[in-house]
């Protein structure tokens, strides 16, 4: 019995063992496989860490590096027995940096971009960002992983970018011009101090704001033609009136530069505008000066081709008035014993009027402009009808109401001798000008030496009239005399001869 179950048990061995055998080698050769796999893909992953271009590096918790790649050690130019075993913090240029950063490590935190700089090997500094966590075991800080990005490039560039900003900032704020970006949603994205001074407050105030948030509405309303062509891509140049918060109404000049991108889209565009007000003030004086230098040349002109009483009368009233764009004028002289004023010309005047100014006593109450210029022997400057019937309130019927117009009566003087007064209407209501003030009494003085070269001329032509009557009696007492000797007639027939003669 015992004898056949062993026989059994070992043909039963006998037919399993080929199949448990088979198995076995089956089983080895798939965990030689996995093995073979696993090898390959730690082959891969040693490969991935060691020779990646981000630098990686591994410190434990006492600061100490146990571990670095071929990046790391390239950007910092150490070997790897010059490196690894060493603390992190020999290597960081800023301690207090290191510190924070094994501080927040330690405490569980994770790093995103921590910029820090490191030293070289050459002694060279590198800018680096560091991100960074703890691989941990039961709570157990076991060592950091840390990537580390060189970003030195990077960061001479932006200084470049900064100092290329700053000399732009620096060159422009020189300028007395104001300077600006604006991009394509008309906001300011970048100043030059002349925008300080006409706002009145600091960049960083400017910087962000639309235009339209800046100026004030008729400012706004005057270039916002001129943007929305620069914003559709044409240069624009023009000129206009602008407020400034600082400085008041200003004159500018201004030129708009678009900018586009690669694609030809317009980013936005360059303002360059000039304060253009001294200039331009400069400019309407000359043209100013020089149109009363015309006026000027045609006045005097006439008053110098005036020789008879009707054209120097003319020459001051008519030719002077319209060369001052006056709507009327009057010239009034006065009288011999010096108590009256006497209308020898006017312009513009009706006949009613012209009747009631024919004559005007000095002493005259209420008065007028005209008297009041000799009375005083100074100008009176009336700059609106208003102000005229505030002053002289007897006018006021005389008045057509609604008018605006300015008055001016100057008194004619020579040589501290009163001849009379010069009245012009001149219609705008405003104060005139220091230089329109010189400008009449300029006029005034060049009529009144008109009218003393007149009085000269007169006497002149009197004085010749009686000369020439003397000459004429000399000559015939001459021919009496010589009648005596030749023509013998009675004395008294020769008595009444010429006693007739020198009548005549």
């Amino acid at each position: 019995m015992a004898q056949s179950t062993d026989k059994t048990l070992a043909g039963t061995r006998a037919a399993i063992n080929p199949v448990l055998g088979e198995e076995h080698r089956v089983r080895e050769e798939d965990l030689r496989r996995r093995e073979a796999e696993l090898q390959a893909r730690q082959q891969v992953f040693t490969d991935f860490v060691e020779n990646a271009t981000v630098g990686l590096h591994q410190v434990g918790p006492d600061g100490t590096i146990i571990w670095a790649n071929q990046a790391e050690l390239r950007l910092l130019g150490y070997a790897g027995d010059e490196y690894i075993g060493r603390s992190i913090v020999d290597f960081h240029v800023d301690a207090d940096v290191i510190a924070d950063i094994l501080m927040r490590l330690t405490r569980g935190e994770e790093l995103h971009d921590y910029e820090a700089r490191l030293r070289a090997k050459d002694g060279t500094i590198k800018h680096v960002l560091i991100s960074s966590n703890v691989n941990t075991h039961d709570g157990k800080f076991l060592n950091t992983r840390c990537f580390t990005r060189d970003i030195t490039e990077q960061k001479r560039a932006d200084e470049a970018l900064r100092q290329r900003e700053k000399q732009l900032q620096e060159i422009t704020d020189a300028l007395p011009a104001l300077v600006a970006f604006v991009d394509a949603n008309q906001r300011y994205r970048f100043v030059n101090a002349a925008y300080e001074r006409w706002f009145a407050v600091t960049r960083d105030q400017i910087v962000g704001k639309r235009i339209e948030e800046l100026v004030d509405a008729v400012t706004y309303g005057n270039i916002q033609p001129s943007i929305a062509r620069a914003l559709a891509g044409e240069q624009v140049s023009y000129q206009a009136e602008a407020v400034s918060p600082a400085l008041g109404v200003r004159q500018i000049s201004a030129t708009y530069m678009p900018q586009c991108d690669p694609d030809g889209h317009v980013m936005g565009f360059v303002a360059l505008v000039s304060d253009v007000t001294d200039r331009k003030t400069f400019e309407d004086e000359r043209a100013a000066s020089e149109e009363r230098r015309q006026r000027l040349l045609k006045i005097t002109s006439a008053l110098a081709d005036a020789v008879t009483t009707a054209e120097v009368f003319e020459a001051i009233v008519d030719h002077a008035g319209a060369a001052l764009n006056a709507t009327s004028s009057a010239l009034w002289l006065l009288s011999d014993d010096g108590r009256s004023l006497r209308l020898v010309r006017h312009v513009g005047y009706s006949a009613a009027t012209a009747r009631s100014l024919e004559t005007l006593a000095l002493d005259m109450e209420p008065s007028i402009p005209a008297v009041d210029a000799v009375r005083g022997g100074v100008a009176v400057w009336v700059p609106s009808q208003q102000e005229l019937v505030r002053a002289y309130p007897h006018l006021a019927r005389a008045v057509t109401p609604g008018r605006s117009y300015r008055v001016c009566c100057l008194p004619l003087v020579s040589n501290g001798n009163m001849l009379g007064s010069f009245g012009i209407t001149i219609e705008e209501a405003r104060d005139a000008t220091e230089d329109e003030r010189s400008f009449l009494l300029l006029v005034a003085r060049h009529a009144s030496q008109a009218l003393v070269r007149l009085r000269l001329l007169e006497a002149e032509r009197r004085s010749r009239t009686k000369a020439d009557a003397v000459s004429r009696r000399m000559s015939v007492l001459s021919q009496a005399s010589r009648s005596f000797g030749e023509i013998d007639i009675g004395h008294e027939q020769r008595l009444d001869k010429i006693v007739r003669e020198v009548g005549s």
